[in-house]
């Protein structure tokens, strides 16, 4: 730091960087030549190079002085700098080259100009990124089209098997995802948790990059590592419209989780009129053999738990270990479900498979309470 103290003092140009890198810049964490690219200052850049500061010098992140200057968008430093024999493809601490920065701020014209030197596009970080990941999450129109123009693999996967398609879906980058659909990118490629792009928009609910994908033949029906379909996830999180948009493609229910299921396990009613005014079964089982009915009472769901009694559900419907709603109603102290339930005309001397009934499990769980002491139970059956 002694050079460059001398320099400030020195130099009225340079006297106006001290003062404006005061506040969060910690001076003590880079190298002189940091310090010059943070203040735009050529003129002791080069200074500092002519008296030996190492071009390639890192902070405490692993940043170099073209790091700093990528990440900022200052492309004349970025020229100076490279044009100085700084080495285009170091990395951070995270793996992170001066591309990577660029493609993340969308700096297209730094990206375009280190492309052109050389910068390797299939450089990847810690975390598998490549730039044109970067840019595609982050919606860089101009830089994704310079990192394809320079053979960026557009279906490389990241240490979680996504793809640049995977990320501008999730990112709701429309653009992003259309322009590489138009280039060729793999629709229906699947990350580590074996979701498809269609899966990530459905999840976020963006219709238009939904039907982008759906009109470049992705999978409607595909599952997840879960079991989950597009049309489970769309349930799941409450996307009215988009579940409308899957069926009117067709889409199926998966096997093990449900539309239904997945409506019923987040609450989402609307969602359940829609699919059962569709005609789907009210007593359709997941792969425990629990109805909709069974998770509604489980999470003390009343409303939902009527909507679907009153549609048909068969409430001494048996699922897992051979319970019936009351059943779980009841383990979990659900009053006014249980309450439902009873109202509705539940067994009460229905058995599990430790032929335990209700009032059993009521007691084996100290629950009285929830029914106003267990006699609650014996004054409703006498009704």
């Amino acid at each position: 730091m002694d050079l460059f103290r001398r320099l400030v003092d020195n130099s009225e140009a340079v006297s106006e960087v001290e003062h404006d890198m005061t506040g969060d810049i910690k001076l003590g964490k880079w190298t002189d030549l940091h310090q010059a690219v943070y203040s735009g200052n050529t003129s002791l850049m080069k200074t500092l190079l002519q008296h030996g500061a190492p071009i390639d010098g890192r902070d405490e992140y692993g940043w170099t002085a073209l790091h700093h200057a990528a990440f900022n968008g200052c492309l004349a430093l970025v020229k100076f700098l490279v044009h100085r024999g700084a080495p285009i493809d170091a990395m951070d601490r995270h793996d992170w080259t001066a591309l990577h920065r660029a493609a993340w701020n969308g700096h297209s014209q730094i990206a375009e100009f280190l492309l052109c030197r050389g910068a390797l596009t299939s450089a990847c970080t810690s975390c598998g990124m490549t730039a044109l990941h970067c840019a595609a999450a982050n919606g860089h129109t101009l830089t994704l089209q310079h990192l394809l123009s320079h053979g960026a693999s557009q279906d490389m996967p990241d240490a979680r098997c996504w793809t640049p398609l995977h990320w501008a879906a999730v990112s709701d980058q429309a653009h992003i995802v259309e322009l590489l659909l138009s280039n060729g990118a793999s629709v229906n490629c699947t990350t580590s948790g074996n979701m498809t792009a269609l899966h990530l928009a459905v999840e976020i609910g963006n219709r238009e990059i939904i039907q982008l994908l759906l009109d470049n033949g992705a999978l409607h029906n595909a599952e997840d590592a879960v079991g989950r379909t597009a049309l489970s996830i769309a349930a799941a999180n409450g996307h009215r419209e988009v579940i409308t948009d899957l069926l009117a493609h067709e889409a199926a229910d998966s096997n093990r989780v449900s539309a239904l299921h997945a409506a019923a396990l987040s609450g989402h009613l609307q969602i359940i009129e829609v699919l059962t005014q569709r005609g789907i079964s009210v007593d359709v089982r997941d792969s425990l053999k629990m109805t909709a009915l069974h998770r509604a009472a489980e999470r003390g769901d009343t409303t939902v738990a009527e909507y679907l009694i009153d549609h048909g559900a068969d409430i001494e419907a048996r699922g897992w270990l051979q319970k019936t709603p009351l059943h779980l109603a009841t383990e979990k102290g659900h009053e006014q479900t249980i309450h439902l339930l009873l109202s509705k005309g539940a067994n009460v001397d229905a058995t599990n498979q430790w032929n335990e009934t209700p009032l059993t499990v009521a007691s084996a769980q100290a629950l009285e309470k929830c029914f106003g002491l267990s006699g609650k139970i014996t004054s409703e059956m006498q009704k």
